[in-house]
Formats: C-alpha cells, sequence, structure tokens
C-alpha cells in the first residue's frame, strides 16, 4: 500500500437502505469470483481456494490463480469483473451496470472459454443461501456513486485494522473476504490439544448487516473444543458489547463508529475494541 492507502478514512456517514443496496451489490458481485474460486481452482481443505484478497490501491477484491494463472477481480466502486491475464497484467473487463447476475455469469463463462479456460465444470451453483429477492429482482448498478464508494471506505478500513493487529499474533491466518456471509477477517489459535490439533482460536472481523446486527459491525469471536468456563462472567467492555451467550463473541456497531468525529479517533476506536476484547478472551480462555 502506498501512504494514502495504509490509512483508516473516515466514516462520515450513516448506514441506511442505500449503502445496504450498495453491500448488496459487492457481496452477490463477489459471487463471480468466488464461483470461480470453486470451480476452477484447486480444492482446499480450509476452503480458501473460494476466498479473495483485498487490494487497497485499486479498490479491488482478488480471486485466488486459476487455469494458466488467471486471476478474477471485482472492482467495488464500478462494479466491474476484470479477467487479469498472466505475466501481461492486462485484463479483460465485465461491466456489471445494467445486467442481471445470470447474464453476468453467462458472459463471464463465454469470456474464459475464449481465454482458453475449461469451463466445463463451471457452474452457478453455491452451497450457501444468498439474498434472493435482490439477486433475481434487480440488476446491478453502479449509478450511486456516494453510496458505493461509502461500502468500500468500510471495506478498507477493515482491510486496514484487522490486518494491523494480525501481525501481532502467531500463525494468525491471511486477512481475507469470506463470500458466504461477506465479511472481511481473520483468526488465530490460542491453544492446542496434545495430538497438537487447534483447540481455542480467536476471530477478528468485520460483517455486512446481518440477523444478529442490523447494521455493519466489526467483531471478536472465539472458540474451543472443550466447554467454555464462566462464559457469563466475561469482563464488560468499555467499547463495544459481548453477545454471549447467545454468540461466542462480541460486536462494534457502525452507528458506534461514526460518532467519532475524525479517522483518527474512528480507528483508535476500533483498535481499543479488538484489544481490549483480546485481552479479556485471552484471559477467558487461558483458564479455561
Amino acid at each position: 500500500m502506498n501512504a494514502i492507502q495504509k490509512y483508516w478514512k473516515r466514516i462520515n456517514f450513516q448506514f441506511d437502505k442505500n449503502l445496504e443496496t450498495a453491500l448488496l451489490q459487492q457481496h452477490l458481485a463477489a459471487q463471480l469470483l468466488a464461483l470461480v474460486g470453486r470451480y476452477l481452482v484447486s480444492p482446499k481443505p480450509d476452503l480458501s481456494n473460494i476466498n479473495m484478497l483485498f487490494i487497497a490501491e485499486k479498490e479491488m477484491l482478488l480471486g485466488n490463480q486459476f487455469g494458466n494463472g488467471f486471476q478474477l477481480g471485482l472492482q467495488l466502486q464500478k462494479l466491474e469483473i476484470h479477467l487479469i491475464k498472466p505475466v501481461t497484467d492486462s485484463a479483460t473487463i465485465i461491466q456489471l451496470h445494467g445486467k442481471s447476475f445470470d447474464y453476468a455469469f453467462a458472459e463471464l463463462r463465454l469470456i474464459l472459454s475464449d481465454a482458453g479456460v475449461d469451463v466445463s465444470s463451471f457452474k452457478n451453483e453455491q452451497p450457501y443461501s444468498l439474498p434472493t429477492d435482490f439477486l433475481n429482482q434487480n440488476k446491478f448498478s453502479n449509478s450511486d456513486v456516494f453510496s458505493l464508494n461509502g461500502a468500500t471506505i468500510l471495506r478498507h478500513n477493515a482491510e486496514i485494522i484487522i490486518s494491523e493487529l494480525a501481525i501481532q499474533f502467531k500463525d494468525a491466518i491471511p486477512v481475507r473476504i469470506w463470500p458466504h456471509h461477506f465479511d472481511t477477517g481473520t483468526f488465530f489459535a490460542t491453544a492446542k490439544n496434545q495430538t497438537g490439533e487447534v483447540s481455542q482460536t480467536i476471530g477478528l472481523g468485520w460483517a455486512m448487516p446481518d440477523k444478529m446486527i442490523n447494521e455493519p459491525y466489526f467483531y471478536l469471536s472465539f472458540w474451543s473444543e472443550k466447554e467454555i468456563r464462566n462464559i457469563k462472567k466475561l469482563t464488560p467492555l468499555k467499547i463495544g458489547k459481548w453477545m454471549t451467550p447467545g454468540w461466542n463473541g462480541a460486536v462494534l456497531r457502525h452507528s458506534e463508529v461514526i460518532n467519532e468525529n475524525s479517522a483518527q479517533k474512528q480507528h483508535q476506536l476500533v483498535k481499543q475494541f479488538f484489544t481490549s476484547g483480546v485481552s479479556v478472551l485471552s484471559r477467558l480462555l487461558k483458564a479455561n
């Protein structure tokens, strides 16, 4: 990242229906990358073949290599699919504006075939549900520049803060975007069992609105192969809120972040949420 892209961008907008639509569009467009990962990239036990990397300087999600070194990217603000060619780094661009998801998939399949990629196994099927009403009844639109830019800023900031924290923890997995929930996240092991397998983890991430939280949010999550004792006695957080016992984690909402009126203060707030939460969880899991 260059000097500009290393830093948090101030969030000065509320979460509203327009921003929700922008996030949904990006989520659905990213399924094209995920489908390539699922059907054209060699499968991996952790399913990392379907995840994506955020490239800040291009405001782009980038999928894993497939075929003879091709990669598929999604430019988030313009809603463009880029088929990036090996060696030359040139790209064939598919404009999603005005197209349905099914039409875009068919166009991508044809372009891949023309590029010499074997698409005989490439299908428009995912093993998880998506917001089908939006998928079936709408066409992509990049007309709302403000909201698409806002959604991209949220993704940018998530990458900044989570990457900044991940390097502090040994064996943290690379920060990636996962297509099902469209979250940016990482996790790291805090303990292993007698056979050397991971037995406890802590996760850091940012998520779109869901059934638990009706706005974008940062989250801490934790897992243990054994039952966690004293989970109801977690030290309360000064920033954010534990969601136990219904869910093993804590959240910091978009509406809480924008209460701070500068990029520096917002960054510090989110960082404090994560660091204080990890400290509480580390003590809890160590005593378990």
